[in-house]
């Protein structure tokens, strides 16, 4: 096998895993709660470069929440005087494919 074929070979291979497991996935859970957001996806999603194969990256989200709010935006009188703040470290494996798409590649 070349190594062209083997690249588009591994690039559909993903493709379909990654199919399942969203399906899979997307069939055990349950609706998300309102109100809430992981916010695991930003921008810094597309700092894995173009080059194929896997990449690891780590950065940190610092957050200061003063008040805890219902469903409505309204303060919730049993947390009055809430002070939160939460450093999270959030980890990515990122496998960015030998498939080209305009002047970017596709990436899981």
């Amino acid at each position: 096998m070349s190594d062209h074929f083997k690249s588009r070979l591994l690039g559909a291979v993903c493709v379909a895993a990654m199919s399942l497991g969203l399906a899979s996935v997307a069939m055990a859970s349950s609706e998300e709660p309102a109100g809430i957001n992981l916010g695991g996806t930003s921008f810094n999603d597309g700092f894995g470069g173009l080059t194929p194969g896997f990449v690891y990256q780590q950065y940190f989200q610092y957050s200061h929440f003063s008040a805890i709010n219902d469903q409505n935006g309204n303060k919730v009188p049993v947390f009055k005087g809430t002070s939160i703040d939460a450093i999270v470290s959030l980890n990515q494996l990122i496998y960015v494919s030998p498939i080209h798409i305009g002047s970017g590649v596709l990436g899981f």
